[in-house]
């Protein structure tokens, strides 16, 4: 139930329809995903406006550190450079250091910037280590 909840409250965040990407983790104690604003395919001047949406719960019967400003965003296999500075901003709370149970966190970046050229993209959040399944991005002219 929590898990359908955390994907209807992403989508009402968006505008049209979205793509989205989890991860079917048994080894960490939480679950995490991204999703796009835009469909799976998009032209070159809609990519500009395309924003990242993040989701991680905590899927244990503790609190635990989300380590989110320690993950990393991987482009077609390469580190996106500026990730670090890019997820040490925005509003935060405690929930940042010390996610409740069965709590979550969800937040998203204007990202277009990275997305300008043609082309397909596939877009991995590793967290604590534990890579996202790919969210596949297609931009065309």
């Amino acid at each position: 139930m929590r898990k359908s909840l955390l994907v209807l409250i992403v989508g009402a965040s968006v505008t049209g329809l979205f793509v989205r990407a989890q991860t079917t983790n048994t080894k960490r104690p939480f679950d995490h995903g991204l999703s796009s604003s835009a469909t799976n395919v998009i032209a070159v001047p809609e990519a500009k406006n395309l924003m990242l949406f993040f989701a991680l719960t905590n899927t244990s019967g503790a609190a635990i550190n989300p380590l989110v400003t320690e993950s990393s965003l991987r482009v077609n296999g390469k580190e996106m450079t500026d990730w670090p500075f890019t997820v040490a901003n925005g509003p935060r709370d405690s929930r940042w250091k010390s996610l409740p149970p069965g709590d979550h966190l969800l937040f998203g970046y204007a990202m277009g910037e990275h997305f300008m050229s043609p082309g397909v993209y596939n877009v991995v959040w590793v967290v604590d280590g534990c890579p996202s399944k790919p969210l596949r991005i297609s931009v065309r002219k």
